[in-house]
């Protein structure tokens, strides 16, 4: 007779089989995670030592002024800059700016640095309309048009980003008013602690609000057409605006009896630093070309200014220094100046060439040191 029944497990067999795939568990997965974190450890470390040995290669002579310059090396030399980030956890890749090298850190050692797992914020983008430019440069990223952009709306450039907006060679045109009604706000605008710089283009329309810091380049257009007096730039407050060349130019749109007297100059310093290095500005308008009030200061160190009745204005505590530069005015039939200030502006004079058609050249607090 063959005997059928099954033989199975006893609870003690069981027990005993339980207890013995815990001890395995609590003895190798740690041991088996260490050896992941190890690995991961020993790769974050060797693309650390990869990375610098670049920066120093790349970076002999001066050192990298921001992290831009760092994630733009190493996306040209083939790094995922959307994976910038460790693989352990926990930790992050910091770069110090004082050595220039990067550091495999803690999140908690790294918090006082800025850190690679930013760094795809950094990369250009590439394009043609204004919905994708808004999107884009509104995250703090690099732009470049590849067509012109028209009827823009207003665009703010966030706190902490450092853009560079390349134009491409084409036009990017805000939305102006016809009217004679309130100011609109078709500006860019770029935040307090945020860095632009545009180049190699035309912007045309109602003007950059700057309350961070504007960098123009040489090749940049900036025509001011709105008739609400937007201006080419003004800057405001704690901003910092820095012109190494460029075209800047102010059409009287309107009638000295309309909205805001003709608009506004090429420059308007409300408060904040400006440095011209070069440059052309134009203005056909009734107000001053470039001026400073509110306690700003302005420095001119070379350019060719030429406006209808006055190229330089201090007002309300402004400075303007000129160490150099070409100015004429070209109103005859009205009264016009070269440099004007109230009894709170000042202006002085050390180097430059001054041509007007007027009788009055200089009123004002103006310290002359002409020869």
């Amino acid at each position: 007779m063959i005997n059928s029944k099954k033989k199975g497990f006893t609870i003690v067999e069981l027990v005993i089989v339980i207890a013995v795939v815990a001890i395995l568990a609590a003895v190798l997965i740690p041991t088996f995670s260490n050896l992941v974190k190890k690995a991961n450890m020993s790769s974050d470390q060797v693309a650390v030592k990869n990375i610098n040995t670049l920066l120093a290669t790349e970076f002999v002579n001066e050192k990298p002024e921001s992290l831009k310059q760092i994630v733009d090396l190493l996306d040209e030399n083939g790094y995922d800059v959307d994976a910038l980030e460790p693989l352990t956890e926990g930790y992050k890749f910091a770069w110090n700016k004082e050595e220039n090298k990067i550091y495999f850190l803690t999140e908690a050692e790294a918090a006082n640095y800025e850190t690679l797992d930013t760094g795809s914020s950094y990369i250009n983008e590439v394009v043609n309309t204004f919905d994708n430019f808004k999107k884009e440069i509104e995250k703090g990223k690099d732009i470049t048009l590849s067509a012109n952009v028209t009827e823009a709306d207003e665009v703010i450039i966030p706190a902490g980003a450092n853009v560079t907006l390349n134009l491409g060679g084409f036009a990017y045109t805000t939305k102006t008013s016809n009217e004679n009604v309130a100011a609109i706000s078709e500006y860019i605008k770029v935040s307090a602690g945020a860095t632009l710089t545009i180049e190699n283009g035309t912007f045309t329309g109602r003007g950059i609000m700057n309350n961070g810091t504007l960098i123009i380049k040489e090749g940049t257009t900036i025509n001011a057409i709105d008739r609400n007096g937007g201006g080419c730039i003004k800057n405001k407050p704690g901003g910092n605006v820095i012109i190494e060349g460029g075209t800047f130019n102010v059409p009287n749109y309107i009638a000295w009896e309309e909205v805001n007297k003709g608009g506004a100059g090429a420059v308007c310093n409300e408060g904040g630093t400006v440095l011209i290095k070069g440059g052309t500005f134009n203005s056909n308008t009734e107000q001053y070309l470039i001026s400073s009030i509110e306690g700003g200061k302005l420095t001119i160190e070379g350019g060719t200014f030429t406006a209808y009745r006055g190229t330089l204005a201090a007002e309300s505590n402004g400075e303007i220094i000129v160490n150099g530069g070409t100015f004429k005015v070209t109103n005859g039939s009205q009264s016009g100046w070269l440099a004007y200030t109230n009894e709170d502006g000042k202006i002085v004079l050390n180097a430059g060439s001054y041509t007007t058609v007027t009788e009055n050249t200089f009123t004002g607090n103006i310290e002359n040191n002409l020869k």
